[in-house]
């Protein structure tokens, strides 16, 4: 405690006797290549002052020890605006580092949050700080940096992360202006006559600042290139030309880096020789083997002659039978050359392929001789392929498939392989291959016949041209072999995107009322909308009653009941994708002149259907076909006549009415209501009530939206009030009469926005008659007063605007203030105990 205690008094009560030798940069968590923990710790200190300072006899105080400093490298005098480096271990350090600068050193082992301190030969503190690796967030192999140099070192707020790996021991930390080619090499590395010689250069922005640079590349003197372009903070900008027609013997290149307005330049030096090789005929030998430890594994073998020819093969993988697949490619070098032009053990470096990565399938590898560095090959054509089969380790696995392209655009062409690989413990099978490619539930059959299959595999290609009409997406080519009533499917091998036209969903079908009325004999329409976002072809919609009876009937008078794409009812549209249709669908009802058909609400359906091309397919029943109500009362008497009524109604015995029927006698229909309706804002529901009964009805009505049994409505009748039964209203409805009128609610507030169900009910004596519909609630956006927005200021890092509240530095104050006043009255509590 008492140690603690002290620490914090030297932090707030001793004054910084030198203000010119600063801690600068901590590396307190090395990479292992660094030197790890136990070698690679260093420190950097700055001379922030205007005149020269001898360290020689100074110190470095960590874990309460006071570290000797021995000179290294370089000259313990540092001068203004220079640093030194303080390591644990200087040869660890200068294994890693390419440093020239002035180098102690000494022996400590840094952790986290401990108190270091730089002293000098007659033991004061010339700069202390306790840091903490949350500094710089603890990135193993970077280094904590001051951001500015002759600031104070203990508050954290002026430290930072270093940008790069290692830091930047010997310089400045966060540069504003710091352009530097990194490295330049060519390739080949030893060009021979009449060769392009590709070079290669990196230029690494090390300042803060993103910069405008100018490139000059120099090539024998004389002036290649002149690039401009702008090099982003941190990054690396990789520059890429060829030297063509080059002469025998040495060339020299030079690389100038300046910056547009600072003129702050870095040069790069680079000599080669172009030589002439000897002549020779080089060829390439390739050898399958199998691994000694696993036979189901093998392995190509390269040769090249003669033995020390250095060449470069390309090796490539197809699928067989369609050689413009490729699988994979690879490009090797046979051979090393040494720094005197010598060939290193050509054969043992020649390169061993294992190929067991790929799947079953039959492949053909193919490889070939691409360059030929230390020798002229009078034979150039060099290429050999071999075939290989690799089978199949289970059961259903044995279809393959692919495409010659991962993306395809409109009208485009797809070139298309499958193999089908017999299955296992069969001689020769009959079955059925079917190749298709599908997005969905949509698909075209590419091939569909019967075949048998001899010996290890069968091989089908062709192609396919992309309709004009695609939807863009994922589509998959998919192969199944179906045989003894088994199928084998392929992987997802065939999958590919296609830049096709915008994704608008699938189609959908919605009627417009969710009830209709009509008498029998008459006709009535059902209004319907159908979006045909992708869909694009002929559409035929219907309409039809189906519950309780079959009552519809067709142009003919024929009962409408099954095939209802054929029915000539039906609405024919040819329609175009992102078209919006809307129609009245008719019915046409059966006359009622003999009392058969009994009277109220009956189930019905609107249905769509498309033309495939040679017939009319239902469309998903799911999504295309929708159910409404049709109310049928009463009967168009001028198709009955009297004869028949009078004969009918004599003939005809008396019948005890059905429960159906006397709960039909009270009808009730929603007329209008909003689709959609804010939270707090009040809404009509208008509605219809019917009764078809002989007796007056007394009646209660309300309504409500809900979900599942949560009521998030309110109602009015005289004043808002919350509750399921909250706008309830009684009515008297006469016999034989209807009733039209409107009921009130709104949404209440903190409801979520999504879809609910709007719902009308109506309940008397012994009857209760409901009906609903779908309703979405919008969500109110609400904005908020007093928005406070505290000073900015940009980071000297990043750039990035940081923000802090006033009252949040305030009680930082305060809070500096509490620790500052309870160590000094602890201060004064030891004096007075001592």
């Amino acid at each position: 405690m008492r140690k603690l205690l002290f620490l914090a008094v030297v932090l707030l009560i001793i004054p910084i006797v030198h203000a010119n030798i600063l801690i600068n940069e901590i590396m307190y968590d090395p990479f292992p290549e660094q030197g790890g923990d136990a070698n690679g710790e260093w420190i950097e200190v700055y001379n922030n002052g205007s005149a020269e300072i001898d360290l020689d006899g100074w110190k470095f105080y960590e874990s309460g020890t006071k570290h000797s400093l021995n000179l290294a490298q370089g000259d313990s005098i540092l001068q203004p605006n220079q640093y030194a480096v303080i390591a644990d271990n200087s040869d660890t350090f200068l294994d890693y580092y390419w440093y020239e600068g002035t180098l102690f050193d000494s022996s400590f082992s840094l952790n986290d949050g401990e108190y270091l301190a730089i002293l000098d030969p007659d033991g004061d503190i010339a700069d202390t700080l306790i840091y903490s690796s949350e500094w710089g967030y603890d990135d193993e192999g970077f280094t904590l940096q001051k951001i500015y140099p002759a600031s104070k070192s203990n508050e954290s707020i002026n430290w930072q992360q270093s940008l790069f790996e290692g830091g930047s021991p010997g310089e400045e930390n966060f540069p504003e202006h710091k352009l530097v080619i990194s490295d330049m090499w060519i390739e080949p590395e030893i060009p021979i006559q009449d060769q392009i010689v590709t070079v290669l250069i990196n230029i690494d922005n090390l300042g803060i600042n993103d910069e405008p640079a100018r490139f000059v590349l120099q090539v024998d003197g004389e002036e290649f290139t002149e690039d401009f372009f702008e090099i982003n903070s941190s990054d690396t900008l990789e520059l890429e030309f060829e030297l063509e027609n080059l002469t025998l013997g040495n060339h020299a290149l030079l690389a100038d880096i300046s910056n547009w307005e600072l003129s702050a330049i870095d040069s790069y030096e680079f000599d080669f020789e172009v030589i002439v090789p000897p002549p020779a005929d080089v060829t390439l030998s390739i050898w399958l083997f199998a691994n000694e430890t696993d036979p189901d594994e093998r392995v190509f073998v390269f040769y090249a002659q003669p033995e020390d020819a250095m060449v470069s093969v390309e090796l490539t993988v197809s699928p067989m039978g369609f050689p413009d697949i490729l699988i994979d490619y690879f490009d090797f070098e046979l051979g090393d050359i040494d720094e005197y032009g010598e060939i290193v053990n050509p054969i043992d470096l020649a390169p061993i392929y294992d190929y067991s990565f790929l799947d079953f399938g039959s492949y053909t590898f193919c490889a070939s001789i691409t360059f030929v560095q230390n020798y002229n090959d009078t034979s150039p054509e060099n290429y050999f392929c071999e075939n290989v089969t690799i089978q199949p380790k289970y059961k259903r696995h044995r279809t393959k498939v692919w495409l010659d392209d991962e993306r395809y655009n409109l009208t485009g062409m797809i070139n298309w392989v499958a193999q089908i690989f017999q299955p296992q413990n069969s001689q020769e099978i009959n079955g059925t291959i079917i190749i298709d490619i599908r997005r969905g539930r949509a698909k075209s059959i590419l091939l569909d016949e019967a075949l048998g299959i001899a010996g290890s595999s069968k091989t089908f290609n062709g192609t396919y041209a992309i309709a004009n009409n695609s939807v863009e997406g994922i589509y998959k080519l998919r192969a199944k072999f179906k045989y003894n009533s088994t199928y084998i499917e392929s992987y997802d091998d065939g999958a590919f995107y296609l830049a096709g036209l915008e994704d608008l969903g699938e189609p959908f079908l919605e009627i417009l009322a969710d009830s209709r009325s009509a008498r029998f004999g008459d006709y009535t329409t059902v209004p319907v909308k159908f979006i045909a976002n992708n869909f694009d072809g002929r559409l035929r919609l219907i309409a039809y009653p189906d519950k309780p009876s079959h009552v519809g009937m067709d142009l003919q008078g024929k009962t409408v009941y099954q095939k209802y794409c054929e029915v000539n009812t039906a609405v024919e549209i040819d329609t175009k994708r992102g078209q919006i249709i809307r129609a009245e669908l008719p019915i046409f009802l059966k006359s009622n002149c003999e009392s058969k058909h009994s009277e109220g609400t009956y189930v019905s359906y609107v249905r769509a259907c498309e033309w495939t091309g040679s017939e009319w397919k239902y469309m998903p029943t799911k999504k295309y076909k929708k159910e409404f109500s049709l109310l049928i009362s009463g009967n168009n008497n001028n198709l009955c006549s009297s004869d028949s009524v009078s004969s009918s109604t004599s003939a005809a015995k008396p019948k005890k009415a059905k429960k159906e029927e006397v709960e039909a006698s009270i009808l009730l229909r929603i007329v209008s209501a909003p689709t959609e309706v804010k939270i707090n804002e009040p809404f009509e529901t208008k509605i219809l009530i019917m009764n078809t009964g002989n007796s007056t009805e007394v009646l209660e009505v309300y309504s409500y939206v809900f979900l599942d049994r949560k009521c998030i409505s309110e109602g009015l009748v005289d004043d808002w009030t919350k509750g399921w039964t909250a706008n309830r209203q009684s009515l008297i409805v006469p016999p034989k009469s209807s009733l039209e009128f409107n009921i009130t609610n709104r949404i209440m507030n903190n409801t979520l926005a999504r879809e609910y169900r709007l719902r009308v009910k109506i309940k008397g004596g012994t009857k209760e008659v409901d009906t609903s519909r779908k309703i979405n609630v919008l969500d109110e956006v609400y904005i908020s007063e007093g928005v406070y927005e505290s000073a900015a200021s940009p980071s000297p890092i990043t750039g990035k605007t940081v923000y802090v509240s006033e009252s949040s530095s305030k009680a930082r104050s305060i809070i500096y203030l509490v620790l500052l006043v309870s160590v000094i009255f602890n201060v004064l509590l030891i004096k007075a105990a001592r």
